[in-house]
């Protein structure tokens, strides 16, 4: 819990600690591997270091900050901590730890991991901006061929195109995830699809798309079809919540599509929320496919 509040602080985002809050974070994230808080506490180190001006120099140590910074275990002074400093210290990045634990020096290894975790590098697999736009083009194709129309209802090919563009920040991020859950709000699931009995409004889309599935789906399909849409729930409380950085719902959201909270990097989100975005209409593109 600590860990995740001060990442939240070191990053200048505003938190309002409730109670919600804090069993949210309890309940949604673990702390991170001891290979990402060796990872953590290089990067934590080189930043303090080159803040001071002082990457040669031997530096003291907070136990109870830097605990909760790089996600380790209490207790904070026989924990989590001092096996990862002396791992890294094993591994060369560090110096050999004192017995007190009071002063540490980065190595030269040290620094060279930490260009290798700073310096900005492309993913192994690039995301394809056209990745999300086709997803709805063949699920609109599979849709229409079904039930004579497709599902959604394109009303503005420039949000669509904005799918595909990349995002550098917090407003960029906003302008895209806010794109994505409008495109969301343009499906239209055929009212013989939707019983009335089952009470559901017009607007509310993704419950309709799910009763709809329910019926039409094979049954082999129909738990995919669950999962993916709410894969598409979670994409929408994301972005209706973005705003409320604390928010429980939000974090617990983005901890349910397997994004880190607090976020740190806005392009490589947004590059996961899209790939799970393709990834949830490819599933129910699919769903709708096995009625053949």
């Amino acid at each position: 819990m600590s860990h995740r509040i001060r990442l939240a602080c070191q990053r200048s985002q505003q938190v309002e600690l409730t109670t919600s809050l804090l069993q949210t974070i309890v309940e949604s994230y673990r702390l991170p591997s001891i290979s990402k808080q060796q990872d953590n506490f290089i990067q934590w180190f080189g930043e303090t270091l080159l803040h001071q001006a002082v990457p040669h120099a031997s530096i003291a140590i907070e136990p109870r900050i830097v605990t909760a910074l790089i996600g380790a275990a209490p207790p904070v002074s026989s924990g989590g901590l001092r096996y990862v400093m002396q791992a890294l210290a094993n591994k060369g990045y560090v110096s050999r730890v004192s017995q007190d634990g009071e002063r540490i020096q980065m190595r030269p290894t040290g620094w060279e991991r930490y260009e290798e975790l700073t310096t900005p590098k492309s993913s192994a697999v690039p995301y394809s901006p056209r990745e999300l736009p086709l997803a709805i083009d063949f699920l609109n194709a599979v849709w229409e061929k079904k039930f004579t129309e497709p599902l959604v209802r394109i009303r503005s090919a420039e949000k669509v195109a904005s799918l595909g563009f990349p995002c550098a920040n917090f407003e960029d991020f906003k302008a895209r995830v806010g794109d994505l859950g409008e495109m969301l709000r343009w499906i239209e699931v055929p009212d013989e699809k939707v019983p009335e009995d089952r009470g559901v409004k017009r607007e509310e889309k993704l419950i309709r798309l799910t009763v709809a599935m329910e019926s039409v789906a094979p049954e082999s399909e129909q738990e995919n079809a669950r999962r993916a849409i709410a894969i598409l729930k979670d994409i929408v409380k994301v972005r209706n919540k973005m705003t409320h950085v604390g928010s429980p719902e939000l974090i617990a959201a983005l901890a349910r599509l397997g994004i880190d909270f607090p976020i740190s990097d806005y392009g490589l989100t947004w590059d996961a929320i899209r790939a799970r975005a393709a990834d949830a209409l490819h599933a129910i593109r699919t769903a709708v496919q096995a009625l053949d």
